[in-house]
Order: C-alpha cells, then sequence, then structure tokens
C-alpha cells in the first residue's frame, strides 16, 4: 500500500474512532443525568445517627471512602444542622435537598478528577471543623 494511502485510512479510522469516542460520551453522560434523577437526595432521608457526630469530628475524616453520594449530601445537612443555620436563616428541608442536588449536579458534568463533589464535602467537612473550633 502506499504511503498516503496508509496515511489516509488511518486519518479516516482516528476520525471514526473519535466520533465513537463521543457518542459514547453522550451516551454516558445522559446515563449519568438518568441515575442522578433517580438517586435524588431527598428530606425523607433527613435523619441524625448517633455516629454522625463523631465522624464529622475529626480531620481524618475520608470522604471520599463514602460510596453513596446520597449519603455524602445527607452529611451536609448534618453540618448545617449542627451549626443551626438551617434553623436561624429558616431554610426548608426540600429547598436544601434541592440545592444539594444542583451542586451534585454540577460538579458531576464537569468530570473533573480533583475538583469533584467528593473535594467539595471535604472542604465542607474541614471548614464545619473549623467553625466547631472557633464558634
Amino acid at each position: 500500500m502506499k504511503p498516503e494511502t496508509v496515511a489516509k485510512v488511518n486519518k479516516s479510522m482516528r476520525k471514526t474512532f473519535t466520533m465513537d469516542n463521543k457518542r459514547a460520551s453522550v451516551r454516558m453522560m445522559n446515563y449519568q443525568d438518568t441515575l442522578e434523577q433517580k438517586l435524588k437526595f431527598d428530606p425523607s432521608i433527613l435523619h441524625i445517627f448517633e455516629e454522625d457526630a463523631s465522624r464529622l469530628a475529626g480531620w481524618n475524616f475520608n470522604i471520599p471512602a463514602i460510596g453513596s453520594t446520597i449519603e455524602k449530601s445527607r452529611l451536609v445537612w448534618v453540618m448545617l444542622d449542627d451549626l443551626k443555620l438551617l434553623r436561624e436563616f429558616s431554610v426548608a428541608k426540600g429547598t436544601l435537598c434541592e440545592f444539594i442536588n444542583q451542586i451534585k449536579i454540577g460538579y458531576t458534568h464537569r468530570n473533573n478528577p480533583f475538583h469533584n463533589y467528593d473535594h467539595a464535602l471535604t472542604g465542607t467537612v474541614q471548614q464545619h471543623l473549623i467553625n466547631q473550633l472557633t464558634f
């Protein structure tokens, strides 16, 4: 085969491969959107458990080790409830849940391995600890 023919075939194959990857990415994003809709964080799961305070009390708390995004979101509510911010500002549980869902979805769409939902929650936990020491 002539070198220019090989180059043309390679270019065509790369283009096809790229298009297939884009289609797969779009399918995956659609799947994630559907999954997020099914796994919505809602007020029905807002419960405080005995171990919550001890889990959130240390600097070594490992957010990525928690497998469930619903559980991670519940812990955000626990921290805000602990600081009495929800009562002070009269934030309805449903409103807070929707706000947390939108943050989670925003981080999911970016698909960034570092600036993601886990990173946001790790920072939230650290700020919660600082607030407990300060106030």
